[in-house]
């Protein structure tokens, strides 16, 4: 079994406390899977899938070891949401300190005012990269209010006030039983960065977990939703399959 000695893992209770909990645990998650990296590669192996299957089975042993590790994240990241809710600026742009404004003028010009919100939409992106994602939404002035990277940055692109194209106005895209009852102006969209390669889609980074679960529970407290306002894209309209039920699984999981 690809499993490196006891002496390469690392606790929780290593962190210092003086450092902030959520990064200390980022780089400690980090640290784990260099070191599953490092006995995959020891092992010369070069057949692309045998390396995998080594670095996973060895990451993982390190997980089961200290299984309260994504119970630490998960509690860093609640005492880090702020004030419960976006703590939005008069133009619509969230104040707090986990949210990154990047602006895209082109996906609220001409957009109708948004309503009530009613739910938030998870998405994913089909691209590898957020600075690719950012000039399709330019372009196209189509995406989402929100965008994950895979390092766990959370981008604003548009303001809450306003509505953006991420949902198709069609009755032959939405499902009848959400055809005009979940509608782009009393919707908010997220992107989570991620690819879709031979019919699978692309893992979510353990800081892009973090990342969603911390702005979900701001976008439920800002808009008072529950867990059932939250929906995978592909639930409400045809789209592929698996698209946002791989972030919520990822949300429901931690």
């Amino acid at each position: 079994m690809c499993t490196p000695k006891k002496k390469c893992l690392m606790g929780a209770a290593q962190i210092p406390p003086s450092t902030d909990k959520i990064e200390a645990l980022q780089k400690l998650l980090q640290a784990r899977s260099d070191t599953a990296h490092r006995v995959a590669t020891r092992r010369s192996y070069r057949d692309p899938q045998k390396f995998y299957d080594c670095w996973w089975g060895t990451f993982n042993s390190f997980l089961e070891t200290d299984a309260n590790i994504h119970h630490c994240i998960l509690e860093a990241v609640k005492e880090k949401i702020e004030n419960g809710g976006l703590n939005l600026d008069k133009d619509g742009f969230s104040t707090n300190s986990n949210i990154t404004i990047d602006k895209i003028n082109s996906l609220i010009k001409g957009r109708p005012d948004m309503g009530t919100v009613k739910a938030v939409i998870l998405h994913r992106t089909v691209s590898s990269n957020y600075p690719g994602s950012w000039m399709k939404a330019k372009t196209k002035s189509k995406g989402a209010h929100f965008y994950i990277d895979k390092d766990g940055t959370t981008y604003q692109t548009a303001s809450t006030k306003k509505s953006v194209a991420h949902l198709y106005n069609s009755s032959k895209q939405m499902y009848p039983q959400y055809y005009k009852v979940l509608v782009n102006t009393n919707t908010i969209g997220i992107e989570v960065i991620g690819s879709y390669v031979k019919g699978e889609w692309e893992e979510l980074t353990p800081r892009q977990i973090e990342a969603v679960i911390l702005l979900v529970d701001q976008l439920k407290d800002e808009y008072h939703l529950t867990d059932e306002n939250i929906y995978p894209h592909e639930k409400v309209q045809k789209k592929t399959k698996g698209e946002g039920q791989t972030v919520l699984d990822a949300i429901n999981r931690h």
